[in-house]
Parts: C-alpha cells; sequence; structure tokens
C-alpha cells in the first residue's frame, strides 16, 4: 500500500500539481487548499511556500507511486492500483452533480481503466446488493504520473464508499454495517488480485516490448 502519511488539508497527492490542470484549483481545493469543503477560507500561500510544500510532501509521495508501478512493470508485464475513498451522503458546498449519490461509486481514468475492469467491478459491487455509479458521484482515477496517459499497462481504478453504509457521519462512530462493508471490500481486493494474475485484461496486451522509462 502506497499511502499518503500527512493530511489532504497540508498538501491532496490526489489533485494534480498544476493548478492549470486541476479543476477543482477552482474552488481553491487544488494540490495545495486555500479554502475548506465549506468554501471558507484556509490559510494563504506564497508561491515559495507552495513550491516548498510541494517539494517535501507531494512530490516524494508520487515518487513512491512511480517506483511501485515500475517494479510491477518489470517483474509482471501490468500493474493494478485500487485508488480508495469514502464520500459522504449529503454534497458539500463544493461539490456539484451529486444527485441521488449511488452507495458506491467507481471512478474510471481512460485507458488506463480498461472495460473489462470497470465491468469486474460493477457486476461484483452490485452482486452484493449495493447501487453503484459510474464516475459519479466523482470521475477519475490516480495514475502515477510517470505513466498517465502512457502506458495502459498500468490500470487503474477509484473505489469510493458512502460513509453512511459504515458509520454515524454526525459523529464518526462505526455502526453494524462497518464490518459488512470491511468484508466486501476484502473480497474485492482478491477478486483483483486474480484479474491481475490472469492477464485478461486487453490493455495488458498491447504491449509486447518493454517500454523504457
Amino acid at each position: 500500500m502506497v499511502r499518503a502519511d500527512f493530511s489532504r488539508l497540508v498538501v491532496d497527492v490526489e489533485r494534480f500539481a498544476e493548478d492549470a490542470r486541476e479543476r477543482c484549483s477552482a474552488v481553491g481545493m487544488g494540490a495545495t487548499y486555500l479554502r475548506t469543503t465549506q468554501g471558507e477560507e484556509l490559510r494563504r500561500l506564497t508561491k515559495v511556500r507552495r513550491a516548498e510544500l510541494l517539494r517535501t510532501f507531494y512530490r516524494p509521495h508520487h515518487a513512491r507511486l512511480d517506483t511501485a508501478a515500475r517494479v510491477r512493470l518489470e517483474r509482471f508485464g501490468r500493474c493494478l492500483l485500487i485508488d480508495a475513498h469514502t464520500f459522504p451522503a449529503e454534497p458539500l458546498p463544493t461539490q456539484v452533480d451529486f444527485r441521488a449519490p449511488p452507495e458506491i461509486g467507481l471512478g474510471t481514468e481512460g485507458v488506463h481503466t480498461s472495460p473489462e475492469l470497470r465491468r469486474l467491478a460493477e457486476d461484483y459491487f452490485r452482486q452484493r446488493g449495493f447501487t453503484v455509479g459510474v464516475d459519479r458521484p466523482f470521475s477519475g482515477s490516480l495514475v502515477p504520473n510517470l505513466f498517465f496517459g502512457r502506458d495502459s499497462r498500468v490500470q487503474s481504478l477509484m473505489v469510493e464508499v458512502r460513509r453512511d453504509l459504515y458509520m454515524d457521519e454526525a459523529t464518526g462512530a462505526k455502526h453494524a454495517g462497518f464490518r459488512r462493508v470491511q468484508a466486501v471490500l476484502a473480497g474485492f481486493g482478491r477478486v483483483c488480485q486474480q484479474f491481475s494474475r490472469s492477464g485478461t485484461c486487453a490493455a495488458w496486451a498491447k504491449w509486447p516490448t518493454m517500454p523504457a522509462y
């Protein structure tokens, strides 16, 4: 697991570092937040301080992601990344297109999310009784920067779990649904391992030779 051990209020490694590429920067929530989820001012950053934050937190995290993906490509010729998140049942002021949010949201990222991978996830969660949205309420999925748009052997899928399935959102306390959600996600992890081992994804078959990075 590659995990950011710092708050997204410090640096959000899920965003593009360049504000011009990051749509959330329009509401002050690019890689370095200037506003809270309520739209209130969080902080003011100089260019020097922002660069320092990216250098200290953002770039080392993405270097680890790049390395993890490269090692797996060199060893197996394929890499599968599951981008895991949760989301609130009710929209925040900075969120749009949040009508009737599903229980499980799947985010896709162009050539990095094959039809086979998307169908696998949709079928898995629907067969277990969950409502599923594709690119709803959020779209996209994290891809290591070194491979973004360059190598479809790096496959990625974002899995978003609606928080009221496992917790009281007002208090943060887990309720009876927690163990079920935990078991379902663990099962999905095993299904993804089987999918990776099978090599049935067409995207993995497109690269007869190893690209140089």
